[in-house]
């Protein structure tokens, strides 16, 4: 990494020019803390709580006494930025310039406040308010700071014990019902706890629970219960039968129905219910999988210059043989499909290389034909290009020439990123080609418009993101 120029000379003109770039900004940054010291220090901050308890950036593991630097970044805070700076691998290359913790707590009675909203929070805001202090938790350095102060959503403060005890024992106070949601976690939580079934729970297991033992306490309006026993009974019995309705309506499977299974981008069926997807695809029914990005942000450079050039070897490897095996075509991009899951089978590694080469190919030929950047195609038929082996090899290898000198993170041009977001779309053509699917009949792409790459999305419109403005906008196939 180019930060490691400030303990070695450069080798190179451009490290050279890096290494120079690194001491104007490691000059800047002393300079902003000798300024800063000069005031006084920070009489107010306000920021956010990262994923793994960052303030600014410094991240896990930073000295509670740290200063202004240019740093790195660790994996956590990466992804949660990779959104904004253009994919994680940009995110995962760049550095950041941060305020240090003693910067932000140099001023003893400055405010500070952070934000965090989402349950996905919720554990590090606990160990922020409750956890040990340490380097583990960059945060717990504000803790001395006696006008600090987290301002957290309900969700992100679900973990902190008393602020959850008190809304329960809130929502209990309030006739909360044996069967609310709420009630059935205190009963699993007691279960889990006590290491028993629920139905075997006793009033003992749950006094040893701090919220099913409020539980246990409260009398609602209409209940007749006289004794904790009997109350234990209930509680558990209704806690029982909501979870085995819940496992059955999961496991339950309507084979007649149809689904429209939609999605932002292409992972999100399968991270967030592939087991009840396939379930449902197992018992039958009519399934449509319609995805409204192409993903292309997904596909790195890198990966996008191998793939390119790894396809024109092939095909030169070929002989210079095309004719239509690469037009992009429905039966064609099924092939690609068919043949990569069936040499997958077979464990034929030559095979599926093949099936993803045939593939690359058949996307250069579709997105790339009369592109900027792009050889002309010349022939007598100039409808067909992919039937010009040297086209095809000589546009793969432009393309992969082009990502090759893209920096990370960068924009690319909408051919290009057309390209990456069809790389994209052939590992979820995969996907449910293993279920059984033809994917030109059951997955769409849609590309919708609003996808640009940009640091700061667009708000969607309707006459642009509804639906494909023009067939064009639609994979060729479709």
């Amino acid at each position: 990494m180019y930060l490691s120029l400030r303990l070695r000379p450069p080798t190179s003109p451009l490290e050279a020019a890096q290494a120079a770039a690194l001491r104007a900004v490691d000059s800047f940054c002393c300079a902003y803390e000798r300024a800063l010291d000069a005031a006084g220090g920070l009489g107010f901050v306000l920021g956010g709580l990262g994923p793994d308890g960052h303030v600014a950036f410094n991240c896990r593991g930073s000295d509670h006494f740290s200063t202004t630097r240019l740093c790195g970044t660790n994996y956590e805070t990466q992804a949660a930025a990779a959104g904004d700076l253009g994919g994680v691998e940009a995110a995962r290359r760049g550095a950041v310039v941060t305020l240090g913790l003693r910067s932000i707590t140099r001023r003893r009675d400055a405010a500070a406040l952070l934000f965090a909203a989402g349950d996905a929070k919720a554990p590090v805001c606990a160990a922020a308010v409750a956890g040990e202090a340490g380097l583990e938790l960059p945060a717990s350095a504000l803790r001395a700071l006696p006008f600090f102060r987290l301002l957290l959503t309900r969700s992100a403060a679900s973990r902190l014990p008393q602020r959850a005890l008190a809304d329960f024992a809130a929502a209990v106070a309030g006739g909360l019902a044996c069967g609310d949601a709420r009630a059935r976690a205190a009963m699993h939580e007691a279960s889990l706890a006590a290491g028993l079934p629920l139905l075997q729970l006793t009033p003992e297991h749950l006094r040893a629970s701090p919220r099913a033992a409020l539980l246990l306490a409260a009398r609602g309006a209409g209940e007749e219960e006289t004794t904790d026993e009997a109350r234990c009974a209930r509680l558990a019995a209704a806690a029982h039968a909501q979870l085995a309705a819940a496992l059955a309506l999961g496991l339950h499977a309507r084979p007649s129905a149809s689904f429209l299974h939609t999605a932002p981008h292409h992972d999100d069926i399968a991270l967030g219910y592939l087991a009840k997807a396939a379930h449902e695809v197992e018992a039958g029914g009519r399934h449509l999988f319609a995805y409204a990005t192409s993903g292309f942000n997904a596909v790195t450079n890198a990966h996008a210059a191998d793939a390119l050039r790894a396809a024109a070897e092939w095909l030169d490897a070929r002989g210079g043989e095309a004719g239509d095996a690469f037009a992009p075509t429905p039966s064609g991009y099924d092939s690609d499909a068919s043949a990569y899951l069936d040499a997958s089978a077979a464990r034929d590694a030559e095979a599926v290389a093949a099936a993803a080469h045939a593939r690359t190919l058949r996307i250069v030929a579709a997105e790339l034909a009369g592109q900027p950047g792009v050889p002309a195609f010349s022939g007598a038929e100039v409808d067909a290009p992919w039937r010009q082996a040297a086209w095809l090899a000589a546009a793969a290898r432009a393309a992969a020439a082009y990502f090759g000198s893209q920096p990370p993170g960068a924009k690319d041009a909408r051919h290009m990123q057309a390209l990456k977001g069809a790389m994209r779309e052939f590992e979820c053509d995969l996907l449910w080609a293993a279920h059984g699917f033809r994917p030109s009949l059951a997955v769409r792409h849609l590309r919708l418009g609003f996808y640009k790459g940009d640091f700061f999305t667009e708000d969607p419109e309707a006459a642009r993101d509804v639906g494909a403005s023009s067939p064009a906008d639609l994979r060729p196939h479709q």
